[in-house]
């Protein structure tokens, strides 16, 4: 048999031409978005947005057309009379959930604190028993009670929403500035200048679990995984702490992220933290241990001091209002 190099050369290039043809259709065919196509098993997106021609896929997140697509909603069309702070209404708002509650302690209205309880069925607010402590501190929730210390202060007390008091527990190891626990396999967790303290809500018992310096100001805290994360307002850096390897890192902020004060509210959904500063969200992905953002996502702008999480949804507390806040990662 003998070999003709130039039909060779030709086939090859045939198929290489109608390999190239193939792959142009199927991205075609993914561009298009048509909601329940598949194409040689090619995921295609579920939904459209004709207007910014981008895929919203629920059911292939891997589909690299997926785009995060935000949801946000202001729920309470009647801002409770929460004291407002000057520049920024309910700047200085914190507080805890507790099952599909919102309570938040007003920093600004005097010692005792004016209390509040958001009821997302009914939509409405009710005041509830003052806080008694200086401002406030440490706040969070656990095994359906609230917890909040004063404000640099080792005064420590819980809330019983059963009923509406306020309890005083043991004074506090360390005195916290104003910052919020988070969650790790049923204890709760708090970095400190002096190290990571440990909160048992079964015994009320805090303890030491590594007593080494941190850096940082501790002024915005969240977990994801087994690891801490936390930074403050003013510096150049978000801090880490992996509560089962006890390792501590830090990785720099993008240009220009730190300045902005209001960077006080991260909350987890999925895989990703997120923090809404005014109109716009950016996105924490502890895969690469950087920060993106997508602006212009809200409407109205929000600049909450703290956020619940409650069934996958964020609950941002401003001027009065409340702005749930969801992300589907699609």
């Amino acid at each position: 048999m003998i070999n003709n190099p130039v039909s060779q050369s030709k086939t090859v290039l045939y198929l290489a031409c109608a390999r190239l043809f193939t792959l142009a259709l199927i991205g075609l065919f993914i561009s298009a978005c048509d909601g329940d196509d598949v194409v040689d098993n090619v995921p295609s997106c579920d939904t459209y947005s004709a207007s910014t021609a981008e895929c919203f896929c629920e059911e292939h997140p891997d589909d690299k057309q997926c785009k995060t697509y935000f949801e946000t909603q202001v729920l309470s069309e009647k801002a409770v009379s929460l004291t407002p702070h000057t520049n920024n209404g309910t700047f200085w708002c914190r507080g805890f959930s507790i099952a599909n509650s919102i309570y938040v302690i007003d920093r600004e209205s005097g010692t005792p604190h004016k209390f509040w309880k958001y009821i997302k069925e009914s939509d409405s607010w009710e005041q509830l028993a003052s806080f008694p402590g200086t401002k406030y501190g440490l706040v969070g929730a656990a095994n359906g009670k609230g917890y909040a210390s004063g404000y640099a202060s080792k005064k420590f007390w819980e809330y019983d929403p059963s009923s509406n008091q306020w309890n005083p527990l043991s004074d506090l190891p360390f005195a916290p500035g104003d910052v919020h626990w988070v969650k790790y396999e049923n204890k709760f967790y708090l970095p400190t200048w002096n190290g990571v303290y440990e909160f048992d809500p079964a015994t009320k018992a805090w303890t030491s679990i590594y007593e080494k310096a941190l850096q940082g100001t501790f002024d915005a805290i969240f977990l994801l995984g087994s690891t801490l994360y936390w930074f403050d307002l003013n510096g150049d850096n978000v801090y880490s702490f992996d509560l089962s390897t006890q390792v501590t890192n830090s990785y720099p902020f993008p240009e220009d992220f730190a300045v902005n004060t209001a960077f006080t509210s991260p909350f987890v959904l999925g895989n990703n933290a997120y923090i809404v500063n005014n109109t716009s969200v950016w996105i924490f992905d502890p895969q690469s241990n950087t920060w993106a953002v997508e602006k212009n996502v809200l409407t109205q702008g929000a600049y909450a001091k703290d956020a619940m999480v409650i069934d996958n949804t964020a609950y941002l507390v401003d001027s009065g209002y409340v702005i749930s806040f969801s992300v589907t990662k699609k």
